[in-house]
């Protein structure tokens, strides 16, 4: 059986020369099914909703990444991008891309602060240095200007 991808107007098929990623529609948690199941857009016959198949699988290219993600807050969760729509405006999968990315940005400078907060805390809880320990605490001190950044 010949795979391809069930998104509406995509035409990507499998290629053993081009391998590329296909991701079956989940079946549970049914809320993550339902969330891909309306993310494709597709309609049943005669106006009933669509029941995605066993074989139908959705192609790389509606990730952001080109790869499904099954952590929640990543905004490759569902599938977002070329749905089938007008790709000429801003989509909700490039405004969920922009979102992941602040978050990752934030919990990066997050860790950043924790980190240069904890040095903080260590430098003022040491003796002062001897002449033995000049390199090691210019050393400390070069470490809590970087984090401090």
């Amino acid at each position: 059986m010949v795979v391809s991808c069930c998104v509406i107007n995509c035409t990507t098929r499998f290629n053993n020369g081009d391998p590329k990623s296909f991701y079956r529609v989940p079946k549970k948690p049914d809320k993550r099914r339902q969330l891909w199941i309306s993310a494709i857009k597709r309609e049943g016959p005669e106006g009933k909703p669509w029941v995605p198949a066993d074989h139908d699988r959705v192609c790389y290219r509606h990730f952001i990444t080109g790869q499904k993600s099954n952590d929640k807050t990543n905004p490759d969760y569902v599938p977002s991008i070329h749905m089938g729509g007008y790709e000429g405006t801003t989509t909700n999968g490039q405004l969920r891309a922009a979102r992941f990315e602040r978050f990752q940005k934030r919990e990066a400078d997050k860790d950043q602060q924790e980190a240069a907060s904890v040095l903080l805390d260590i430098s003022e809880n040491l003796p002062p240095p001897t002449c033995i320990e000049t390199t090691e605490g210019n050393l400390f001190m070069i470490y809590i200007a970087f984090f401090n950044k």
